[in-house]
């Protein structure tokens, strides 16, 4: 369930062309498993 949520947020955050800081070991954790999203992380 909560990938599902990760999933979702990510590809609203995409849409909104707004970029993420994840903080949250699971948050984390997911984008490593998820490269699909990698662009979504602030390098900062």
């Amino acid at each position: 369930m909560a990938s599902e949520l990760m999933r979702r947020s990510l590809d609203e955050i995409r849409e909104r062309g707004l970029r993420i800081v994840p903080v949250c070991p699971f948050a984390r954790a997911f984008l490593e498993r998820n490269p699909e999203y990698a662009d979504l992380v602030h390098e900062g």
